[in-house]
């Protein structure tokens, strides 16, 4: 009797170490999990903006909330275009990072906005509001929860050359500080007059 009651302790013993043992793996693989989650996000949105600034035509503006670039001109006209426009959103909180693009913009949208200080009007409220209420549009969320989003611009656009992004993102307690920098590599300087006109032509 005295031998099955000692067999049954050291019985009761090995399976709390064992269920103990097994819990400890099951945090390390969900906490694991998590931090390869949060890692592939980074890469994906680290590459996908590198790519975006590096091809951009210029910067336009900066906000407290988004960073409007010139992605590209589509027509080859030295100008901009609604479609040719992207928003870098991190929202008010400064809690993600999306990009926000523009398609079929209304006729009354482009006749306005090419009647307008292109550049200089992407500081308004107002312009953005216009690009949501007059094109098809869509988002692309690139990092889903982060913190402390921060542009940072070697130059005030449109002059603007090389761009920073730091954000913070919290996993398992423990908040990391990420950072993506990028150089226009298409930076269409060339074409700026002062400090908001765009020329058709090169500067002579």
């Amino acid at each position: 009797m005295v031998e099955l009651m000692i067999a049954i302790v050291i019985t009761g013993f090995i399976t709390s170490a064992a269920a103990t043992l097994a819990f400890a793996f099951s945090s390390v693989n969900e906490s694991s999990d998590e931090i390869s989650v949060t890692q592939a996000q980074v890469r994906f949105a680290s590459l996908r903006l590198k790519e975006l600034i590096s091809q951009s035509k210029l910067v336009c503006a900066k906000t407290d909330d988004d960073l409007v670039l010139w992605s590209r001109d589509i027509n080859r006209d030295n100008d901009i275009d609604v479609e040719e426009v992207i928003y870098i959103e991190t929202g008010p909180d400064n809690n993600y990072i999306q990009l926000l693009e523009f398609k079929s913009a209304e006729v009354w949208l482009i006749s306005g906005f090419d009647s307008s200080d292109k550049i200089g009007g992407f500081l308004l409220s107002g312009v953005k509001s216009s690009f949501l209420g007059g094109t098809d549009y869509s988002h692309t969320r690139l990092i889903t929860s982060c913190s402390n989003v921060i542009f940072t611009l070697d130059k005030s656009a449109p002059n603007t050359e090389f761009v920073s992004i730091s954000f913070d993102i919290e996993v398992n307690g423990i908040s990391q500080n990420y950072q993506i920098n990028a150089k226009l590599k298409c930076w269409a300087g060339n074409l700026i007059r002062g400090s908001s006109g765009i020329l058709v032509s090169d500067d002579d």
